[in-house]
């Protein structure tokens, strides 16, 4: 997997005029994804989430390997269908 420092790459997208922003971080594919799209939002486990969050974490090297691919087991693909509303 690739890690925060490598080619993880970050956009940022503005929400409001306030400047209320968000990050989202995105990673090569898993295998269950890679057939639909070249990257995809890094999605964090629960152990993860908790180390990403903590304020005290500052080792990037420690953070940036949970930055990868979510495990395709845990995951499902559907087809749908888009519906104009």
């Amino acid at each position: 997997g690739e890690g925060f420092g490598q080619s993880a790459q970050r956009q940022v997208i503005c929400l409001s005029l306030r400047a209320q922003c968000a990050t989202i971080i995105t990673c090569s594919p898993n295998d269950l994804m890679e057939p639909i799209h070249n990257r995809i939002p890094v999605m964090l486990s629960r152990e993860a989430e908790a180390l990403w969050l903590d304020p005290m974490s500052r080792d990037w090297d420690v953070l940036g390997k949970v930055l990868v691919p979510y495990a395709s087991e845990e995951m499902e693909a559907r087809e749908f269908t888009p519906t104009n509303s």
